[in-house]
């Protein structure tokens, strides 16, 4: 499990390094690893059997984070 922290740049929204944003490998907080498992083990068992490959997109909303994006087919 590796968690990676992106971060727009300025006034910027995107976080892509094309518009100065950066992207910074950190210690993995537990918190954001339990969102990012259920959306793991959703999809798995959707699947029938655990995917070969997943990335979780997370953002925190208000109330705690939530998945922006599953991806599960594009390493």
């Amino acid at each position: 499990v590796v968690q990676v922290d992106k971060r727009p740049s300025g006034g910027e929204v995107r976080v892509h390094e094309l518009y100065g944003g950066s992207s910074v490998a950190v210690a993995v907080d537990p918190a954001r690893a339990e969102v990012a498992r259920a959306a793991g083990a959703a999809a798995a068992r959707r699947l029938g059997a655990p995917p070969a490959y997943a990335r979780v997109d997370l953002v925190l909303l208000d109330d705690g984070w939530a998945v922006g994006e599953l991806e599960l087919i594009e390493p």
